[in-house]
């Protein structure tokens, strides 16, 4: 029994006839070892012997000098001889190794049905003997005098699974003679060995030099890996190979030179694969170290997906390197072998070597490939900087620089740009297909770029790159839009990138570009060429706009020049320019009337011809300093020149360097001259004045103060007792004392005027307040006050001012206020009073038309009370506008208009009346239309007055002329007859209210004499004059009117759809029954259902049975509800809330309209309301 480790079985007791086998066994080893050549054939005439006499399979591991163990020998009886090499390729198990530490024998049995453990060390091994059906194994040492070289190991199926001493006796007299011949023959193994390692490595440089020779005119990977390919199968003796190489797919590897690629399916599964893969090629790229798998069963084991491989069959050991380049891994190798191979350490360094230079060479190609690259695109940005050279249209240039882009850079290019409201603008969209074009068109039209994404990609202002367009890239764009979604995915992109294109620093616009197509991906290289391309789109727009500027600057100097010459002309100044070095005038627009061409020919005599003698020496003084003049330095004088009518005149002259020479010395100064004689004059009497108000000041019966800022004191005149009835002596310093007597309720604004001249707003201010009087009582005073600041710093330093006692005047104004109140109120009285009874005989009048007999008398009574009622209407109407306008009340709708047509239209209403007095009446209009702003009512109403008041002076037979014309930015419009003419001494007066030449004694034509008086105040309302011609009696007059030719405000028109007329459901709520009565039949002659109520309760009784469609309500209703209570409580029904509710009404002034409109009423009318008028309100 063996002490050896391992689990160990007793042998069977002792039998003869195993001695007797092995007797036999060894003489036959004997022969055969004698007839036997070399360490091989020794090795194998032991394993040859002892199968099947003492063993089943029998195996020969030998010791390598570093240490391992080498299988050289192996055998197995039939049947299942056919598994011999898979038995050669396994490695010695490591429990089997044992003995070659020990050197002792050792064996092992199994019970069931699975070989012994020792024999199950790995998968390998443990499916080889389950096939064999080795149940026992037996390890005896080969030994020589030096030592244990290697093992012999027996295994022995389960039939024969025993194990007596006698078979390890056998078994260890078959190792010692083979041993002993092994030893004898280890010499020659050890220089066989040493002679075929140096022929292999010289047959390997040799294919490594070849290698090299063929791969040296490689230009291509693809190339250099099909030649290196075949060197590896032949160096290593592999039957397969292939390499994998980075993906123009981010993240992929390529499958490349492999014998894979012939199978369809193989290619269609790994021609590309994600390099997380497990697969060795990507486990070497991705680890950077080599993969050895000497048998099949390994490899399935590690990669479990290479089942799917159809050509695994015949693939049972591989190696795996990564191809690297100095510091990164580049690619990786791999080679297959059919049968298991066991991988020596000259094989890995052999695999190394091939893949370093693979690796070498991939890169000079890779090199050679991308300077390939790099001169297309430098081609690319060529053309493109041809085309940026070739035109000025940007639009144009950016066109054919997106579609520069394909196919060499791209499938897909466009260029957006972003205008300063956010929006997006297409230019240029380019693709081979046009019909895609026109899908991103409609794309682009349909869901345009958000305005967030605009501004985050103009904020950061970086290129966007997305290597690979993944579906969910698609669907994150989307945002949930299943249509958009969908189409996206019909173009088929594979690859986006996106560059800013800057214009002067600012991001204006992006070029964008799309593989979709082509199998190709953009990286950061291809950023550089899209920065670089939307840099040279960014000159495109920067070059057009720079050209839009200059030829705008361009335009801008020339219209300079113009208006420089046109106000030049237009400017009472004189402004000149002059030579700095010869003093003559090179332009001078006038000259105190002298001529100006005498005066540039004066030349550098100008100043001694005409300055005023004493003032000579100081200007020749002066103008010495020129040369040392600074840009915006002003020379500044002021001194007498001679007038062309013999006078001097002073002349504020200010001049500045208009232009240099090349030396930087003034070449021109540019002047502007202005006569200040009048001014001078002025200033002089302005400070007399002010002399003579300080004297005033003086004496003026109130209190003059003088605020210290610095001192925060307040000195105070004696006038202080007229004002609160304490002497100066009584009172504080302090400014407080003041404040503190001011009337609670204008403290505030007292403050805020205070406030208002500390803050520099104003010099001067002035208000009105109370302050409290020693006895008790409150005094209204006016208080001015202005401020001294220091010059250097604005800082008030003093506030001076003057307060009097105005008690007695805000009396006063306060009863004239109240008295014009009244006024007020008792004219919108009386017209209202006065309109009622018109409006009840007009509509008596139109109920006559209607009703009464066609009789000529009768006809002509009607007409003369039409007439009178409009001359009554007209009167009020002057009568009240012009209260309104003394009172500030009258505001104007301006509008735009023609004042041409306006003309035409008013004369044409007056036509008949003047004609019917006799008299004749001619236009005369410019052929151009006259556009101004205006009210066009107001300006009617003034030619209406015009037109009536030439027409009651002008006898039958006269004439009468109107012309309009424009007079330097002013409309002129004048109204001339031949009448009774005006007294000089009467023109002036005429425009007064209540005035009246004493034209016609008899008063035949009637008036107020308010016509004319409301003219000018309606013509300067709108800033206007007014003024009257006439050569005396019998010369006829004219009145001239101007008005500022305003530039029109746009205004919307509004379409007018034309009246509907139908019969209508009417309530009239009036307290005049004779005039609710007239109305009444009125509107029943036109067909109308008419009720009337007198007072505001009848009339929302009436309201609600009735359910009007258009109610005409009076304002002033006797008892409880007036008219804005009726229609309040009419649009608070749900059944009256929809009707047309008129307010008509002898109140007629602006208030009372907005207050109508306040209480609900749909339209104003004041009394006496024409019958046609009356007819369109309640029949549209």
């Amino acid at each position: 029994m063996s002490d050896a480790p391992g689990r160990r079985i007793t042998p069977s007791v002792h039998d003869s006839r195993p001695l007797d086998r092995g007797l036999a066994v060894l003489l036959d080893l004997s022969r055969r070892i004698a007839s036997s050549g070399g360490v091989d054939a020794t090795l194998r005439a032991v394993v040859d012997t002892v199968v099947p006499a003492l063993a089943d399979n029998a195996t020969i591991d030998l010791l390598d000098d570093d240490g391992t163990t080498t299988r050289h020998a192996a055998a197995i009886a039939p049947p299942h001889d056919a598994h011999t090499p898979a038995l050669r390729a396994l490695a010695l198990e490591a429990a089997l190794a044992a003995t070659l530490r020990t050197g002792a024998p050792l064996w092992s049995s199994a019970s069931g049905g699975a070989p012994p453990e020792e024999l199950a060390s790995t998968p390998e091994s443990a499916r080889l003997h389950a096939a064999l059906g080795t149940r026992a194994v037996l390890a005896v040492p080969l030994r020589t005098h030096d030592g244990v070289f290697g093992v012999l190991t027996l295994g022995r199926r389960a039939d024969r699974s025993e194990l007596s001493d006698a078979h390890v006796e056998i078994a260890m007299a078959v190792a010692i003679r083979a041993g002993l011949a092994i030893g004898a023959t280890r010499a020659q193994l050890q220089e066989r060995r040493a002679r075929e390692a140096a022929e292999r490595n010289a047959s390997r440089l040799e294919s490594l030099r070849r290698l090299a020779i063929d791969i040296a005119g490689a230009s291509t990977a693809h190339d250099v890996l099909e030649a290196i390919s075949g060197h590896a199968r032949t160096l290593l003796g592999a039957q397969r190979a292939g390499f994998a190489l980075p993906s123009v797919r981010p993240g992929w590897l390529e499958l490349v030179a492999s014998d894979a690629l012939a199978h369809e399916a193989t290619r269609a599964r790994w021609a590309t694969f994600p390099i997380g893969a497990p697969l060795p090629l990507a486990v070497a790229f991705r680890e950077g170290r080599a993969l050895l798998h000497e048998t099949q069963a390994s490899m399935l084991e590690a990669y479990p997906d290479l089942a799917a491989y159809h050509d695994m069959k015949h693939v049972s050991a591989a190696v795996a390197v990564p191809l690297r380049s100095t510091d990164r891994v580049i690619g990786a190798m791999v080679l297959g072998f059919e049968a298991p191979h066991r991988f020596d350490a000259d094989d890995v360094a052999l695999v190394e070597t091939i893949a370093s230079q693979t690796a070498t060479v991939l890169e000079r190609v890779s090199l050679y490939e991308r300077s390939l690259r790099e001169a297309e695109r430098q081609r690319l940005l060529a053309r493109a900087s041809e085309l940026l050279a070739s035109s000025l249209d940007y639009a144009r240039t950016l066109r054919a620089m997106a579609e520069l882009a394909i196919p060499t850079f791209a499938d897909w290019s466009a260029v957006d740009l972003f205008d300063d409201d956010g929006t997006v603008r297409r230019v240029a969209v380019h693709h081979a297909d046009p019909a895609k074009v026109e899908l991103v068109r409609s794309m682009f039209e349909r869901w345009p770029t958000p305005r967030a994404q605009i501004d985050a990609f103009i904020a950061s202002a970086q290129p966007i790159l997305i290597p690979e367009m993944t579906d969910d890239v698609l669907v994150q764009g989307a945002q949930g839009d299943a249509e958009y979604l969908r189409l996206s995915r019909e173009l088929e992109l594979r690859s986006y990138l996106s560059a800013p294109i800057r214009v002067r620093g600012e991001v204006r616009g992006a070029i964008t570009f799309a593989w979709a197509e082509s199998p190709r991906y953009y990286g950061e290289d291809d950023v550089e060429v899209a920065l670089d391309l939307a840099r040279r789109a960014g000159t495109a727009l920067e070059h057009a706009t720079l050209y839009t500027e200059v030829r705008a600057a361009e335009r801008q100097a020339e219209m300079s020049r113009r208006l420089f010459e046109q106000m030049a002309s237009a400017s009472p100044d004189t402004i000149f320019v002059v030579d700095a070095k010869t003093g003559r005038n090179v332009y001078v627009n006038r000259f105190l009337d002298h001529g100006v061409e005498w005066v540039r020919s004066l030349g550098p005599a100008l100043l001694p011809t005409l300055v005023h003698p004493d003032d000579l020496p100081g200007v020749l003084d002066r103008m010495s300093r020129i040369p040392t003049m600074r840009d915006g330095e002003a020379l500044e004088e002021s001194y007498r020149m001679r007038h062309a009518d013999g006078s001097y005149r002073w002349l504020d002259v200010r001049s500045v360097v208009f232009t240099r020479d090349e030396e930087g010395r003034p070449a021109e100064l540019l002047g502007v001259a202005r006569d200040v004689t009048i001014e001078r004059a002025r200033d002089e009497a302005l400070r007399r004045s002010e002399e003579t108000h300080r004297l005033a000041t003086q004496a003026v019966r109130g209190l003059v103060y003088e605020w210290d800022f610095e001192t925060a004191s307040v000195h105070r005149s004696p006038g202080i007792r007229d004002i609160v009835g304490f002497d100066v002596d009584e009172v504080p310093t302090d400014p407080s004392w003041w404040r503190d007597r001011i009337h609670p309720d204008d403290v505030h604004h007292a403050d805020a005027r205070w406030q208002q001249l500390q803050r520099e707003e104003t010099e001067v201010a002035d208000t009105e307040y109370r302050v409290l009087h020693r006895d008790g009582s409150y005094r209204h005073v006016w208080d001015r006050a202005c401020v001294l600041r220091d010059d250097a710093s604005g800082r008030v330093l003093r506030l001076v001012g003057c307060t009097i006692d105005v008690t007695e005047r805000v009396r006063a104004r306060n009863a004239i206020e109240e008295a014009d109140r009244r006024k007020t109120e008792f004219l919108a009285l009386l017209g209202h009073e006065l309109r009622n009874p018109l409006a009840a005989i007009s509509s008596a009048v139109q109920v006559l038309e209607l009703l009464g007999p066609p009789e000529p008398r009768l006809t002509r009574a009607r007409g003369v009370i039409v007439r009178q009622v409009g001359h009554m209407a007209r009167l009020l109407d002057d009568l009240l506008d012009l209260s309104r306008i003394a009172r500030g009340k009258l505001s104007l709708e301006l509008q735009p208009l023609d004042l041409c047509e306006l003309v035409r239209d008013c004369v044409e209403d007056h036509r008949s009346e003047i004609e019917r007095s006799g008299a004749s009446l001619a236009l005369e209009l410019p052929s151009e239309a006259m556009s101004s702003a205006g009210d066009p009512t107001r300006l009617a109403q003034v030619l209406g007055n015009l037109l009536h008041n030439a027409a009651k002076f002008t006898s039958p037979g006269g004439h009468i002329d109107v012309a309009l014309r424009a007079d330097d930015g002013r409309a002129v419009l004048s109204v001339r007859d031949d009448g009774i003419g005006i007294a000089p001494a009467a023109i002036e007066r005429i425009f007064e209210p209540f005035v009246q030449d004493e034209r016609r004694t008899d008063r035949s034509q009637g008036g107020l004499g308010l016509g004319l008086a409301l003219v000018r105040g309606l013509v300067e309302l709108h800033g206007g004059t007014v003024r009257a011609q006439s050569e005396g009696h019998g010369r006829g007059a004219e009145l001239t009117i101007t008005l500022p030719l305003r530039e029109p405000a746009p205004s919307a028109e509004l379409a007018s759809a034309p009246a509907e007329t139908r019969p209508r459901r009417v309530l009239i709520v009036e307290d005049n029954e004779d005039a609710a009565e007239m109305l009444r039949m009125v509107l029943e002659s036109g067909g109308h259902h008419v009720e009337v109520a007198h007072t505001g309760s009848e009339a929302i009784a009436r309201a609600r049975a009735l359910a009007p469609e258009v109610v005409l309500c009076d304002i002033g209703l006797p008892g409880v509800m007036d008219g804005y209570d009726v229609a309040r409580a009419l649009r608070r029904d749900a059944a009256t809330k929809g009707a047309r509710l008129v307010a008509l009404t002898g109140y007629g002034q602006e208030e009372d309209q907005r207050r109508a409109m306040d209480a609900g009423f749909d339209r104003h009318v004041t009394k006496p309301v024409d019958p046609r008028a009356l007819g369109s309100l309640v029949g549209s």
